[in-house]
């Protein structure tokens, strides 16, 4: 019986690994720097958290200063190494309040890049910039 048990996991594990693999390979393995800013409500200070752990105050930078070839975003962005994949993302104001929350999709290969965000509410606005 101890054989047949062995011998159904290991086709189990197997997918399993396989499934994991593919998934996370599809985003790509390259690092990139991603620059996190807020568009909106420069009075409020929004902490920016990734998988549930703060990351640093998001700067507010006007849509004047973050037009497409800007490198300003890079520059005055809150800026992070990040590996590719799918990230859960929330800003929160000083007391922990949940401003916005939504998530994040980041793919790098040595052919592209695609930075994808989708949020569950329009509380704040906060872009992304994947290099």
């Amino acid at each position: 019986m101890k054989k047949i048990c062995v011998l159904l996991a290991i086709p189990a594990y197997m997918l399993l690994l396989a499934g994991f693999t593919c998934t996370h390979s599809s985003y790509g393995t390259k690092v990139g720097q991603a620059a996190f800013w807020k568009k909106s409500d420069p009075g409020t200070t929004h902490y920016l958290y990734i998988d549930n752990v703060e990351k640093g105050i998001l700067p507010f930078l006007p849509d004047s200063l973050t037009t497409p070839g800007s490198d300003i975003t890079q520059k005055q962005g809150l800026s992070l190494l990040l590996q590719p994949g799918r990230y859960d993302i929330i800003a929160k104001d000083k007391e922990g309040n949940v401003l916005c929350k939504g998530a994040l999709s980041l793919k790098k290969t040595s052919d592209s890049q695609e930075t994808k965000t989708s949020w569950e509410n329009d509380k704040c606005i906060v872009e992304v910039v994947y290099d």
